[in-house]
């Protein structure tokens, strides 16, 4: 493939993962940031928005090693979407380049490989990042920030309502919705994820590489796991 892991001779250093604490990483900020920023996008996009160009691997393209996250490519085995708030993401997904600036997004299906942060050589670019990981019962919701230093990570929310799966199935199978189905899916969002989520708890069972692999309805939430 076109892209090289870095090895520790190659890289300048290890990136390590901080929680996200304080008012970065609470509830009240992720609102006005789906307030202000995802839902706007919603209404100027619809689901296209979370569609990026896909381009072929540059040269240099490289997974960076982040404290507790994967050096290859891995799979999840549920939908994430995942929405740009500051600078731009670089990521691979299924073999391919995607680069996203603030205000657009990507859909991952489940079980697709992807990297969730890549690099250009020893270059990483910035980034701020909402994920919302797609259950049956809702989703989970957490906020990560990728600098040249350092990876922080919030909490995760559980927001339990079992619409937002059904949207994610509909976003998945017509991500070229019309003008009609963008204000259905923008009200439903709104609806769903800006509720208040659930109280702390324990962290659902999770995968070897540290993410969700499933999760009950039980109470739980926020909840804490490695990577993104």
């Amino acid at each position: 493939m076109g892209w090289q892991m870095l090895s520790h001779r190659e890289r300048t250093g290890f990136i390590p993962t901080n929680p996200m604490v304080g008012e970065a990483g609470n509830w009240e900020n992720f609102r006005r940031l789906i307030e202000r920023q995802l839902l706007p996008s919603l209404d100027a996009y619809g689901a296209p928005l979370f569609l990026p160009t896909p381009q072929p691997l540059p040269p240099d393209a490289r997974i960076p090693l982040i404290d507790g996250m994967l050096s290859s490519p891995w799979q999840n085995p549920y939908p994430l979407f995942v929405y740009v708030t500051d600078g731009t993401c670089l990521m691979i997904l299924k073999g391919q380049w995607l680069q996203v600036p603030a205000g657009k997004g990507v859909f991952v299906p489940a079980h697709t490989p992807y990297v969730a942060h890549a690099a250009l050589g020893d270059r990483l670019v910035p980034c701020d990042l909402l994920n919302f990981s797609v259950f049956s019962f809702g989703v989970l919701v957490h906020r990560c920030r990728l600098t040249p230093h350092e990876h922080l990570k919030s909490v995760h929310y559980a927001v339990l309502n079992p619409a937002l799966w059904d949207l994610c199935c509909l976003w998945a199978n017509t991500l070229t919705a019309s003008r009609g189905q963008t204000h259905a899916g923008r009200q439903r969002v709104a609806a769903g994820v800006l509720q208040p989520p659930h109280a702390r708890a324990s962290p659902p069972l999770s995968s070897p590489d540290g993410r969700f692999a499933s999760a009950s309805m039980g109470d739980f939430a926020p909840a804490v796991a490695a990577g993104d």
